[in-house]
């Protein structure tokens, strides 16, 4: 469903009008292509292996103090993994858009073994069905989980395959993000330092 906002003077002449879901989708779409424009950049720049970390996040809202946290913790279980492979960070940006959360490595190791690294903690971490890490050699191919003969990851929800419920939109947001809350609530609380 669109939800347009529309503002009026006081003489009841419109003054702006906006499609709120189309400029979200702009917004996105945008955030997006920024991101593609810095992976490129840190590749011509750094020619190192990069890898890119995102949140698998569905629905308008990307950042929240939960969301941090989660993305903190993906981190920290990165940083865990590639100091027990001596894999070597050159260079580390982090930020927030839009989209969400995001942090860029560029890794002085071979891209497959970096993969290796992460399709580990996506699939074994408590939390790692919620990470996203595209990894891209020092040419910029980024390598698919498929290099490894893994399968592409799961719903939240089901046992298909994430991209199939997502394009049918097969479950309702709120199941979505329920989902996602229960993960985090019993990851966190069983984690208390």
């Amino acid at each position: 469903m669109a939800l347009s906002l529309m503002l009026f003077d006081r003489s009841n002449r419109k003054v702006l009008a906006m499609d709120t879901q189309g400029d979200m989708l702009d917004k996105i779409l945008k955030a997006r292509e920024l991101r593609s424009d810095r992976q490129k950049e840190l590749l011509d720049q750094y020619r190192l292996t990069l890898l890119s970390f995102t949140l698998n996040i569905p629905g308008p809202e990307k950042n929240s103090d939960l969301y941090l946290k989660i993305y903190e913790e993906g981190l920290q279980a990165l940083f865990h993994a590639l100091r027990e492979k001596n894999a070597l960070i050159q260079h580390m940006e982090k930020g927030v858009r839009i989209t969400g959360v995001e942090a860029f490595l560029c890794i002085n190791s071979n891209a497959s073994d970096i993969k290796a690294i992460s399709v580990a903690i996506e699939d074994v971490h408590p939390l790692g069905r919620l990470y996203d890490f595209d990894i891209f050699d020092q040419n910029g191919q980024l390598l698919s989980r498929s290099l490894f003969n893994k399968q592409r990851r799961k719903c939240l929800l089901c046992e298909e395959e994430a991209f199939v419920c997502s394009r049918s939109k097969k479950h309702p947001m709120d199941a979505l993000i329920n989902q996602i809350h229960k993960m985090a609530y019993d990851y966190f609380s069983d984690n208390i330092v």
